[in-house]
């Protein structure tokens, strides 16, 4: 009665007058309900031999509501069912697999698990179904990952046959399926994989069987998307795995068919946009899935290309490489197809659609068919209209770039077009028909004009090299022969200045050298011969005035050296006397030092070397603005191409403008001291020093001069008017702070 569904007035009756009639105090008659329940689960199991039907848990679940039992009476229920199983099958747990009774008791045993779990959750918190659960497994020693397997054996079938239905029915809903899992005791993530795998099986049934998928196919597969839970992304990740190998067939099918003769591009291309629609996958998909067939075709060919390239079987090679050229020339009408009516090359866009193929067919062996198909081209001397297409192509196709196909054109074409220029120049043949003569040679070479220029400049340097050999000075009549050649290859001047340089370069050196002499002036007049030897060398400007500057940074440093060696020789004389290592002190107090300061003999050299640097005008004066209030000013300003910076040590450069300062103030003379202030300004300069550097000079010696004078003075009474005329001189001068000055 309680199975088949009795009303609960009805049923509440029986069981009053069943509980009379037996005359049982509550407690018993409870005990006997508990074991009714415990014996029709208990022939649950046995009846079926473990088979498991979907109205069963609802029995389960009538019954205990029927028999008005809790969840913990039935609990108790469900365990000593269990124990009573277990002393019964014991024996077969863990015997042969294929033995009948033993997968008659793990059927039985998976079927109490999953009948257990189900009925465990009917108004039960998490925690009572878990406890429950725990008890039962613990009977049968099992962990709980063993028993979620089990229970998942049970439940999934169910699910899928729940999945099925509702795939089926037109009327299904997320919500009920949903419902469905959750009744069953389907975890989410099973439940969900259970839901795409169906998803997936049902596309790839509709793709294989029609190869497409039409309006209708679109609108039903999104209503099962819905029902099944299945999200956008996996749908169309799902239709693109199964539509992409279908489209790529089309791809390769239609890569054969634009090779037919009479193929039409356009109509092969709009096949494959029909395909592309029929299988729903996307503009940049369809793309992708073309180019990179065409990609694969043509490395499939060029690495049959490089093996018999390794082998030496040269002709075998370039046959592949033809092969690739006439495969590839149908394709680019494709790509114009898909590319459309825009400016975008085809050619072009190959060469970005092949990218690097280094990967695939070597990092040499694009340029070694490169130069081996150039050079059949050029058998004949003569590459034609057509080879020069086939070259570009090839280009693209190997990714070659710009400066390997000239270098490649310079190998291959290179010695045909030195030869028949060295053979005109040999002969002096300048003519306008030997011109012709060698412009028919580029034509038919179609040889790039980059390549031309140098082999042009390198013939022209061998040229230039026999005249100036030995470092012979270039007559009249050779700077007419060259200005001859430079138009015959048509040179402009600039092109070969750095041949120049180079090749001439010496012979102006020594003539720069010649013309100072010993004494380093250059007269005007050997400035004039200079001009015009520089312009008969067909050196630069900047090419003669940088080996200008060089011949005087060597003519400074012998100035500079020969003042080193004075100043070393003036600091050992002087340290002989001494109590203590003076070192290159110049601030000595000796008998006869003018206010405790010292000087020596190297400003002869110092000053001859400012001398040099002024009378051979090396410095730069140039116009700078200025602000002063709101009024903009003009200066001019002094700079110094050529320093001793780098060419001695800067502590021995400091040393040398010391030295000189200090001479300086020791001058006997006004007339000398004058003079040699005169060059202080532009000697720190030469010598490489910063405005630092020479400031803090500056500042050491005046501070000496400064505590030195007033001293003195402070020791006849007083300051008198014409010293602080004297120490402001020594302040201006030295261009002291006047804080400092104050200070001192």
């Amino acid at each position: 009665d309680v199975i088949q569904g009795s009303n609960d007035a009805e049923l509440s009756a029986k069981l009053n007058d069943l509980k009379a009639r037996l005359a049982l105090p509550d407690a018993d008659f409870i005990a006997m309900l508990q074991d009714t329940y415990g014996l029709y689960l208990k022939a649950m199991l046995y009846a079926t031999d473990g088979a498991v039907y979907p109205t069963e848990v609802g029995d389960l679940l009538k019954l205990k509501n029927g028999l008005g039992l809790s969840g913990a009476l039935v609990g108790e229920a469900h365990y000593e069912a269990a124990r009573a199983y277990y002393r019964e099958n014991v024996v077969w747990f863990g015997g042969a697999e294929d033995d009948v009774n033993v997968v008659k008791a793990n059927a039985r045993l998976d079927k109490l698990l999953y009948l257990s779990d189900r009925v465990f959750a009917d108004k039960e918190t998490e925690e009572a179904q878990a406890y429950e659960n725990v008890r039962i497994w613990r009977v049968f020693d099992m962990k709980e990952g063993d028993a979620r397997r089990r229970i998942r054996g049970i439940a999934l079938p169910f699910f899928r046959l729940a999945v099925e239905n509702a795939v089926q029915s037109s009327s299904s809903s997320r919500e009920a399926l949903d419902s469905a899992r959750v009744t069953l005791g389907v975890e989410e993530d099973d439940g969900k994989k259970v839901c795409f795998e169906k998803y997936t099986k049902l596309l790839t049934n509709c793709i294989k069987e029609k190869g497409s998928l039409d309006d209708s196919d679109v609108v039903e597969f999104d209503r099962l998307r819905v029902v099944l839970g299945v999200s956008e992304e996996y749908a169309m990740d799902s239709l693109t795995n199964l539509s992409a190998p279908l489209y790529r067939e089309a791809v390769q099918n239609a890569l054969q068919r634009i090779r037919s003769p009479d193929a039409d591009p356009m109509t092969v291309y709009n096949s494959l946009v029909s395909k592309q629609s029929d299988l729903k996958i996307s503009k940049s998909l369809a793309a992708n899935a073309l180019d990179s067939e065409i990609r694969h075709e043509i490395i499939d060919k060029l690495q049959t290309a490089r093996k018999l390239l390794r082998v030496n079987n040269m002709p075998g090679a370039l046959e592949e490489v033809k092969e690739v050229l006439s495969f590839v020339q149908p394709i680019l009408s494709l790509l114009q197809c898909a590319l459309g009516s825009g400016s975008v090359d085809p050619v072009e866009a190959l060469r970005s659609r092949m990218g690097n193929v280094s990967d695939e067919i070597g990092k040499q062996e694009p340029r070694q068919l490169y130069r081996m198909f150039l050079a059949n081209c050029l058998e004949d001397q003569i590459v034609d209209a057509e080879e020069e297409k086939q070259l570009v192509l090839l280009r693209a196709v190997v990714g070659l770039s710009e400066q390997d196909a000239l270098d490649a054109y310079k190998l291959a074409t290179g010695p045909v077009f030195r030869k028949e220029a060295a053979k005109l120049l040999s002969a002096g043949d300048f003519s306008e028909s030997a011109k012709e003569v060698l412009n028919n040679v580029l034509g038919n070479l179609t040889i790039p004009k980059e390549t031309v220029k140098s082999i042009s400049m390198e013939l022209y340097r061998d040229r230039l090299l026999t005249y100036v050999d030995g470092n012979r000075v270039l007559s009249q009549d050779d700077a007419a022969d060259l200005a001859t050649v430079r138009n015959f290859f048509s040179l402009e001047i600039s092109d070969v200045e750095s041949i120049h340089a180079i090749a001439c370069g010496p012979v102006y050196q020594q003539s720069v050298n010649e013309a100072m002499g010993s004494s380093g002036i250059i007269l005007e007049e050997y400035q004039t011969a200079l001009d015009k030897l520089r312009d008969r060398l067909g050196l630069s400007e900047a090419s003669s005035r940088q080996i200008f500057y060089d011949v005087s940074k060597l003519r400074l440093n012998d100035y500079a050296q020969r003042a080193v060696k004075l100043m070393m020789k003036q600091q050992s004389y002087r340290g002989q006397n001494e109590e203590r290592d003076v070192g290159d002190d110049p601030f000595v107090q000796r008998v006869g030092a003018q206010l405790g300061i010292e000087g020596g003999g190297l400003t002869v050299e110092l000053s001859s070397m400012v001398e040099f640097y002024v009378r051979n005008k090396i410095i730069i004066e140039e116009e700078e603005s200025y602000q002063e209030g709101e009024e903009t000013k003009t200066r001019t300003i002094q700079k110094f191409p050529v320093t001793l910076k780098g060419a001695i040590d800067p502590k021995t450069a400091e040393g040398l403008y010391r030295q000189y300062l200090v001479q300086c103030f020791t001058a006997k003379t006004t007339t000398e001291q004058q003079r040699l202030f005169g060059f202080l300004n532009q000697l720190g300069p030469i010598l490489g020093l910063t405005s630092e550097e020479i400031s803090d000079i500056h500042g050491g010696i005046g501070s000496v001069i400064y505590k030195r004078y007033i001293g003195q003075a402070l020791m006849q009474g007083s300051m008198a008017p014409k010293d602080d005329m004297f120490l402001a001189n020594i302040s201006q001068t030295l261009s002291m702070d006047e804080k400092k000055t104050n200070e001192l």
